[in-house]
């Protein structure tokens, strides 16, 4: 292996790692070429095969800043019959999956339901497995249950944007955030210090929603450790009661699951002279983190 090439599988394991975060700045070449070594000549040729794979974007009087991670895990994505929705929703997504690592393999779907069924058994057979199914819309329209539950059965995790069919058939029910949320959420939290993490978990315990699946990955997730995750409910006097628990139970984080119900709690927090994030950090969607800190 050249020593570009140490210089480049170094980044990416970095990347991959967390170490260089998306939009983050690159070391200076001269900071690369000391850790691994080389000569900034090395250097600069592994930045050059970063950008040209897409990895990096050389940024004027920034420097070479990170753009998607490796490529880490595959998916299918599964095309709607109906192409408008399809056009709509399939670049930006197969683009924001991307950029979490995913390898999206998209499986067309017309008709005929066996065309789909092929496709994605000749996916499976190839390269590293694949354990998410995301569907664009209504994919299932007309199509009978027995031939969802075919098509979906051998993926550990299968994403919808309604999730009732999915309901339906069994297995482990997820939504697209769900998919990776969980343990990118909570290893921020945690590198932040945070060791009591509130989750909005939906309307009230009963409830069979991403809200409460969300929460209960967050719970497996902190099995056995110092973490604890608190779940909240509507019911509770939804957003002042959250107020009152973080006061009175020392809660210092908390996922709001969505950027919406994140701004109004932080609106509420600042009512009641909670400062985010000096009193407390609120994350919304699984890529937006609203404390940095």
């Amino acid at each position: 292996m050249t020593l570009s090439e140490v210089v480049k599988q170094g980044v990416l394991a970095r990347i991959l790692n967390g170490d260089f975060p998306i939009g983050s700045t690159l070391p200076a070449a001269g900071e690369l070429a000391a850790l691994y070594a080389c000569s900034q000549t090395s250097v600069q040729r592994a930045l050059g095969a970063l950008a040209d794979e897409g990895f990096i974007t050389r940024v004027r009087n920034r420097g070479s800043v990170v753009a998607r991670r490796p490529c880490r895990r595959r998916l299918c994505l599964l095309a709607s019959v109906d192409q408008h929705i399809s056009g709509i929703l399939q670049a930006p997504l197969t683009d924001a999956l991307s950029r979490h690592g995913f390898q999206v393999d998209t499986i067309p779907f017309g008709p005929n339901p066996e065309t789909a069924l092929a496709h994605s058994r000749r996916l499976r057979s190839t390269g590293a497995p694949i354990d998410h199914l995301v569907a664009l819309g209504h994919f299932w329209g007309g199509m009978p249950a027995s031939e969802v539950r075919k098509l979906s059965a051998p993926f550990r995790h299968r994403v919808a944007f309604d999730l009732d069919p999915f309901a339906t058939v069994g297995g482990h029910l997820v939504t697209l955030d769900h998919a990776y949320a969980a343990q990118e959420v909570l290893d921020h939290l945690v590198r932040l210090g945070h060791r009591r993490i509130a989750v909005m978990a939906g309307a009230s315990p009963e409830e069979r929603n991403f809200a409460s699946i969300s929460f209960a990955a967050c719970a497996r997730l902190v099995e056995g450790s110092e973490v604890s995750v608190i779940p909240h409910y509507m019911s509770q006097d939804w957003l002042g009661g959250l107020c009152r628990r973080i006061r009175s139970e020392r809660i210092t984080a908390c996922w709001a699951l969505n950027d919406r119900h994140a701004q109004m709690l932080i609106d509420v927090l600042h009512e009641d002279d909670l400062e985010v994030p000096r009193h407390i950090s609120v994350v919304g969607r699984f890529d937006t983190l609203w404390s940095v800190a």
